[in-house]
């Protein structure tokens, strides 16, 4: 009788036990049902799919593009690392560029030059315009030089327009393949204007003979590349025809003032 009084309790104690963890368990889950209910209250609904922006990498590329000591060329296509890796001025480099002579009020030039935006260092080949226009004569050829830029892009446009070319990117082409494009649309445009009496000047009398590279040794062709480049690279001449300019088209200004 005894025996079977302690059975009897020890089975209902070993019930209420697990009664006590499986209330455990519930509450565990009920908490954490509440939870969820309460997370899913305070999350706004999204109505687009999200993008990963990755802006903290972005800004790591911009600064290694732009800033950095050593700058990236491939993906980093800004105007100083582009001039950098240009084949624009090897005819200069190698002595095979046209000859052209001139004279800005009184003082003469030989190489010709480009027009380019502030961020172009001061070259002899550049012509870049002021920052800040001090006063009327450098807000005159602040305004020129911005005005003939604005034409050249225009001339691009056209042939943009007329052939089709500059579109879309060109990175597929091989580098001698998009030099003949370019000049051949170039040449067209000029061949137009030639034929419509619009031609401004004939550059068959200007072009430098090849052939006076043909007999140079290497080291003559090295020194000849250290001078012109040393030429090329000359502050005071880009100083110097930046500041003739002004004064030429300022003249011109006021004489034709006068002539009004």
């Amino acid at each position: 009788m005894n025996q079977n009084n302690e059975d009897r309790q020890l089975s209902v104690f070993e019930i209420d036990a697990n009664d006590d963890e499986t209330d455990v368990v519930f509450l565990e889950q009920a908490y954490a049902y509440h939870q969820q209910l309460v997370a899913e209250e305070n999350h706004l609904p999204l109505t687009r799919n999200p993008i990963n922006r990755d802006r903290e990498g972005a800004e790591e590329r911009l600064m290694a593009d732009y800033f950095n000591d050593h700058c990236r060329v491939a993906g980093a296509n800004n105007d100083i690392n582009v001039l950098d890796n240009s084949p624009l001025f090897d005819d200069l480099l190698n002595d095979t560029a046209p000859v052209v002579p001139y004279v800005v009020n009184g003082v003469g030039y030989e190489k010709g030059y480009y027009l380019a935006d502030g961020i172009y260092p001061q070259w002899a080949t550049f012509v870049k315009s002021f920052t800040v226009a001090n006063d009327a004569k450098h807000a005159y050829f602040k305004k020129r030089q911005e005005g003939a830029r604005k034409d050249v892009e225009r001339a691009f446009g056209v042939l943009q327009g007329r052939w089709g070319i500059i579109q879309q990117p060109a990175r597929s082409y091989h580098v001698n393949t998009l030099h003949r494009v370019m000049y051949s649309c170039i040449i067209l445009h000029n061949m137009i204007l030639k034929d419509q009496k619009m031609a401004v000047f004939d550059w068959n009398e200007v072009y430098a003979n090849p052939s006076r590279n043909m007999q140079r040794t290497w080291i003559e062709r090295c020194e000849t590349q250290r001078r012109k480049n040393k030429e090329m690279r000359d502050r005071d001449t880009h100083l110097s025809l930046q500041l003739n300019l002004m004064e030429h088209i300022w003249q011109e200004a006021e004489h034709e003032d006068e002539d009004f």
